[in-house]
């Protein structure tokens, strides 16, 4: 992309065309225009695949191609992706046309161009590729989430227990406190900091964290360019966001709808009152056993962005659990009726 081209220069013509999904490389550019890493790619429209300038001087020789169609996901599963290796401008240009032939009729009619991007030496293992993304939920608003990435995140999400991989942050409402004790607990942060015996580092365990909300920050930013367009950011994920000496997201989509009420209309029923609490007790809450139903509810609570301060946990101990004040007795609980 240009690199001088703007968020607003991205975004423009995407909403002003009504559409409710980026491109991979959109997306790869909007991360650029706020600073974060992205391969060396090159984007050709369908209209110019044919064109004998399209392809030439490429800076790179081995990469991916990649078909851009609307409504297309899982490119792998069409055939809408093939690698190249010590590929010339005219190997490329040859090759993108047949992945275009290639494909079922149904894709081959929502081509939008096709996308060469080089190929980055990624190391393997746990921590080195990361999910990283936002969803939008009308309750909460933005939903910032850092975990496990790569092409075997389904089955890893699965194996891991959720606090062990899901790092969530919701803004205004998640404590820095509690953020950052979610993160340094997360299994793959962990192993990529070196924190796991017999796994070698990939940098210091602070570097890590700043590197972290670098990148949640550009993609909040993103989310703003979007909303003063008058659209919002339903969800945006990298994936995966891979350790190739620096992180380097290697691939993203998004998708954008109109805007809603950012929380429902409060509940004045008792019914309400019961299911839109002001304040929560929990009698019951291990410190140990961190799949106890006590700590799965008040790790529920904490996660979905109700505030710690309304929350009341009763404890012999009288210690705090996952940073929230408890009482040895639900006596001292002293809780005003809501008028």
């Amino acid at each position: 992309m240009d690199p001088m081209q703007s968020l607003d220069e991205i975004i423009e013509p995407v909403v002003d065309a009504g559409r409710d999904r980026l491109l991979e490389h959109e997306v790869l550019d909007l991360l650029d225009a706020v600073g974060l890493a992205t391969p060396r790619r090159r984007f050709v429209a369908v209209t110019q695949l044919t064109g004998e300038d399209s392809w030439r001087d490429l800076p790179f020789a081995e990469g991916v191609l990649k078909v851009a169609a609307d409504g297309l996901v899982h490119k792998t599963e069409v055939g809408a992706i093939r690698f190249l290796s010590c590929a010339g401008d005219h190997v490329v240009a040859d090759e993108a046309q047949q992945l275009v032939r290639g494909l079922p009729p149904e894709t081959r009619r929502n081509v939008r161009g096709v996308l060469f991007e080089e190929t980055a030496a990624v190391e393997a293992g746990l921590g080195r590729e990361l999910l990283v993304g936002l969803r939008h939920a009308e309750a909460l608003g933005p939903v910032l989430h850092v975990g496990v990435g790569g092409i075997a995140v389904e089955p890893l999400a699965r194996a891991l227990r959720p606090e062990a991989n899901w790092v969530l942050r919701v803004p205004g409402i998640t404590s820095e406190a509690r953020w950052r004790s979610k993160l340094h607990r997360s299994l793959w942060f962990r192993s990529a900091a070196g924190l796991l015996r017999g796994t070698p580092p990939l940098c210091e365990p602070a570097e890590l964290e700043r590197e972290i909300r670098r990148w949640l920050t550009g993609i909040e930013r993103i989310a703003e360019a979007v909303r003063r367009r008058g659209r919002v950011v339903t969800e945006l994920e990298i994936n995966p966001l891979g350790w190739a000496g620096r992180w380097l997201a290697l691939d993203g989509m998004a998708r954008l709808s109109s805007p809603r009420p950012t929380r429902p209309a409060a509940c004045t029923t008792r019914m309400g009152r019961a299911l839109n609490p002001t304040t929560v007790a929990i009698v019951g809450v291990s410190r140990t056993a961190e799949r106890s139903v006590g700590r799965i509810i008040l790790t529920n609570l904490l996660e979905g962005g109700f505030p710690s301060a309304r929350l009341h946990l009763v404890h012999p101990s009288g210690q705090p659990i996952d940073d929230v004040p408890t009482v040895d007795s639900l006596s001292l609980i002293h809780i005003s009726e809501p008028t």
